[in-house]
């Protein structure tokens, strides 16, 4: 029996093992944490071996869930692989910058008529109601997201 081999990148463990679970043995997962170390090789896609120093084991399909800070060669190499990707690798590779990805979208979307507000740089704020405000070109849930509602200066950091 051939088996299907797939690249998951950046789920919980729990999740890793419910996947296992519902794919049964037609399937070897193979798990990383965070971005692995990859290879494209005339089509094919191998990646690093977590238990075996310098082998590489070739790979049918790819979940990547995560966001990871120096990950864009990573999804430029899953793009030119061109296979199984989910998400596909070419949207995340276009939408990487999140900013620029969301001006994008919006041309597309049912949200493209909101209203929106931008600043570039450190600037004084004012807003009359409660506004989420996010700052920086990284898409991190909780840490650069936050609520107000009157003033406050922004900042070029995240």
């Amino acid at each position: 029996m051939i088996k299907t081999t797939i690249l998951v990148v950046g789920l919980e463990q729990k999740e890793i093992t419910t996947l296992r679970q519902k794919l049964g043995f037609g399937y070897i997962v193979l798990h990383h944490d965070t971005s692995p170390k990859l290879k494209l090789v005339e089509g094919k896609l191998y990646v690093a071996s977590l238990t075996v120093l310098d082998k590489f084991i070739a790979v049918d399909k790819v979940i990547f869930h995560g966001i990871f800070e120096n990950d864009f060669d990573t999804l430029t190499l899953l793009a030119l692989w061109n296979g199984a990707c989910l998400p596909n690798a070419h949207g995340m590779m276009d939408l990487r910058l999140r900013i620029p990805g969301l001006a994008r979208a919006l041309r597309v979307s049912k949200f493209g008529g909101i209203k929106r507000s931008m600043v570039i740089g450190q600037q004084k704020w004012f807003s009359q109601s409660e506004v989420v405000a996010k700052w920086g070109i990284w898409h991190f849930m909780n840490e650069t997201f936050l609520e107000y509602a009157a003033h406050w200066v922004t900042t070029s950091k995240l």
